[in-house]
């Protein structure tokens, strides 16, 4: 199994890029993980591609390119954590819609859309937000007015 990155490593502030394809091998590494998360992205493997993998029911998604195309105004701030900042044992409060919906691009290369709630919805925000460099405690401080 490959280490996750920690923070600070640079790589996880940087934006990952979009993947025209998915590689099967960078699925296979991070298919590893399931089990032991709700969801992680490639950056954290240390690959700057835009692919996530998230928990959806009892399976779980790899979701290339995936961009929010809808989030209910409505958020609830919950604490979460994260495998890239002190191996998911820190948490920290984050604001999230309790709904989104995302299109994306599965393994085969199909453009798809996802709706999600509640953990599922948090879930795909917080490693959609990975993708863009962003992480858990970046929202603690904007509530603080940082």
């Amino acid at each position: 199994m490959k280490p996750v990155i920690q923070y600070y490593a640079h790589i996880l502030r940087q934006h990952s890029v979009p993947v025209d394809k998915v590689d099967p091998e960078l699925v296979k590494d991070m298919a590893d993980f399931q089990g032991r998360c709700l969801g992680l992205a490639a950056v954290q493997l240390g690959v700057l591609a835009r692919l996530i993998m998230v928990r959806y029911g009892d399976e779980y998604l790899f979701l290339a390119n995936p961009e929010i195309v809808k989030a209910s105004p409505k958020a609830t701030i919950m604490r979460e954590g994260c495998l890239s900042i002190g191996y998911g044992r820190e948490y920290h409060p984050v604001p999230r819609s309790k709904r989104v919906k995302v299109r994306y691009m599965d393994i085969e290369g199909n453009q798809k859309t996802v709706k999600a709630e509640g953990t599922t919805a948090r879930a795909l925000q917080h490693e959609i937000d990975h993708l863009d460099g962003k992480l858990i405690f970046d929202y603690e401080e904007a509530m603080r007015g940082r």
